[in-house]
């Protein structure tokens, strides 16, 4: 079983009317994996990073950067269709960034809206309540993981008493 986690989008994927330069790279990477599981992945682009690129003039473009503004903004994925499992982890737990603006629908964790996270055709998606840095220190993230990875599925079993 070959995995890969990720920080990208999902080749097989369904893009925008608006293309990445970085797709072709990573659809051809992706070709060779089994699984494919993701931690805070924007599927939809940003809710906050749309905001931020509205603020006065180019002030909040200048912050973005250039890669921000290509991966971040407007709709970046509209479907999954490959033939690869898909998975997606994203916490409900709201403390980050994204609060300060004060748009992101509920539930959120702070820096991304779990709507944000979410695509048509995933094998799977799971919601732990966790902060988005908390998505990569968690034990219970880590187990969610290690399940994914060998069943192709996240475990919904409820803990053994």
């Amino acid at each position: 079983m070959t995995a890969m986690a990720s920080s990208g989008p999902i080749p097989g994927s369904v893009p925008s009317s608006r293309p990445r330069r970085w797709m072709p790279w990573l659809l051809g990477l992706i070709g060779a994996l089994a699984l494919l599981l993701v931690l805070a992945l924007l599927f939809a682009g940003s809710i906050a990073a749309d905001r931020l690129a509205s603020l006065g003039g180019e002030l909040g473009a200048m912050i973005l950067g250039p890669t921000g503004r290509e991966g971040l903004l407007g709709q970046v994925l509209t479907g999954y269709d490959g033939d690869r499992d898909v998975g997606s982890i994203a916490g409900t737990t709201a403390v980050g960034a994204g609060m300060a603006l004060g748009i992101l629908p509920e539930p959120n964790y702070g820096t991304v809206a779990v709507i944000e996270t979410k695509l048509p055709g995933l094998r799977d998606h799971l919601t732990l309540p966790v902060t988005h840095t908390g998505l990569l220190v968690s034990p219970e993230v880590a187990a969610q993981t290690a399940y994914f990875l060998r069943h192709g599925r996240f475990n919904r079993a409820p803990p053994a008493a």
